[in-house]
């Protein structure tokens, strides 16, 4: 293992000639140039670590004839062109490619690869629709494909693909529809990122009852719409949730404030409606909190100093509160030295909306006297 020897040049063709190799582990060097289709004649090597380098070209499609590798992890370089047939590398549990320049469709040969438990293929240019024969792969526990130009909507697969999956990432696409019904089955799911999307529909109480094992879920900046479910309250082990930048509407369920690990909630800029209760301070482990955007009414709790690690807090833009910030809301702010929309209210102690429009007594018109007029003359 050769990883962050700071080496430089680029990996020489002769390295076809150690057949017997085990692992090649060049992460973290200088090293440039292509990779050498002589990498294919190494049918012992079990892993493939050459991440954060400079390296460029296409993959060759030697590598698929790598048929003892386990492990492959290239991410940080700048590699182009489509991923090669890798059907034969039917050992194939790792394959992490991120941040290249790697394009085309998404390879449909992986669905040979029975055993593939990671795949993480974000910030690349792969485009075109995530084939339905994906669908085969069903030991996969993390797919991460964020940050691509994927087009298409959300496979039916990706609910019933297998127990396992725990981690799906693809936010920064171009995806279109609503969440499939099959998602209901996604108990498993620790962390699914949807954000920076085209989705679109009603978020289904049936479907978000099903991720009793959610982490963190994001779902903002798409085009939802309705109403947030109280289904939300489920969730009881999220501790991270985004839906901002929606058009969701309705009252904020009461069930969210019951979601204690959360500590971060994101909901700004949506159409929410109504007051905001007392119960909003059972969330005691918030660091950031945003509702700001919406159409909120009402006074602010007093119970927000129930918080006492918040460091983000916006809520007045967009919404029309009435009365003043409690003094032990702001006290905790001032402490946190937090970075909130309030803070000038808190020092001023005015009431929150327009300054009252004072009344002005009225001024008696000065009286104008005509202007003589010359007589006409004869």
């Amino acid at each position: 293992m050769l990883w962050h020897n700071f080496l430089t040049g680029s990996i020489p063709s002769e390295v076809g000639l150690l057949s017997n190799l085990g692992q090649i582990n060049l992460q973290e060097n200088y090293l440039s140039g292509g990779l050498p289709s002589e990498l294919g004649a190494l049918t012992k090597l079990t892993r493939l670590t050459l991440h954060t380098n400079s390296l460029s070209g296409s993959l060759p499609a030697e590598i698929g004839l790598m048929t003892s590798l386990t492990n492959v992890v290239m991410t940080g370089n700048w590699l182009s062109g489509p991923i090669p047939d890798l059907s034969k590398l039917t050992g194939l549990d790792t394959l992490i490619m991120y941040t290249n320049d790697l394009t085309g469709s998404l390879p449909s040969s992986i669905t040979k690869l029975p055993n593939l438990y990671t795949l993480n293929l974000s910030t690349n240019k792969f485009s075109g629709s995530i084939p339905d024969e994906w669908a085969e792969l069903t030991s996969l526990y993390w797919m991460i494909m964020n940050k691509n130009q994927l087009t298409g909507t959300l496979p039916e697969f990706l609910g019933t693909a297998g127990p396992n999956l725990s981690r799906l990432v693809l936010d920064s696409n171009q995806l279109v529809g609503s969440i499939p019904d099959s998602f209901a089955n996604l108990s498993n799911m620790a962390r699914l990122r949807l954000q920076n999307n085209l989705l679109t529909g009603e978020l289904k109480p049936e479907v978000m009852a099903g991720w009793t094992s959610m982490g963190q879920l994001y779902l903002s900046t798409n085009q939802f719409v309705g109403t947030l479910p109280s289904e939300i309250g489920l969730l009881s082990s999220m501790d991270y949730f985004e839906a901002n930048d929606n058009n969701l509407s309705g009252k904020i369920p009461e069930e969210l404030w019951t979601v204690t690990n959360i500590w971060a909630l994101y909901l700004q800029n949506n159409q929410f409606s109504g007051s905001i209760p007392s119960e909003i301070g059972l969330l005691s482990n918030i660091w950031d909190l945003d509702l700001s955007g919406n159409n909120l009414t009402g006074s602010i709790p007093s119970e927000i100093a129930l918080m006492p690690n918040l460091i983000w807090f916006q809520i007045l833009q967009g919404n029309s509160f009435t009365g003043t910030i409690p003094q032990e809301v702001c006290a905790v702010l001032t402490a946190n030295q937090a970075t909130s929309d309030v803070m000038d209210l808190c020092a001023s102690g005015a009431s929150i909306g327009p300054a009252p429009i004072e009344a002005v007594e009225p001024v008696e018109p000065e009286p104008i006297e005509p202007a003589p007029v010359e007589p006409a003359a004869p």
